[in-house]
């Protein structure tokens, strides 16, 4: 069995699988003939 703790709270549980996403918002992203990206980061937000 796994140990998590979740806000101080632990879990003896078995865990098949963990995903977390965070995807952000842009007011515009463009790479660079040199592969860089510049971007405008308007924010990030849970789905």
């Amino acid at each position: 069995m796994d140990i998590f703790k979740i806000d101080g709270q632990s879990y003896n549980v078995g865990v098949k699988s963990i995903k977390r996403e965070a995807p952000f918002l842009d007011k515009y992203a463009n790479r660079t003939e040199n592969e860089d990206l510049k971007r405008d980061l308007i924010g990030v937000y849970r789905t």
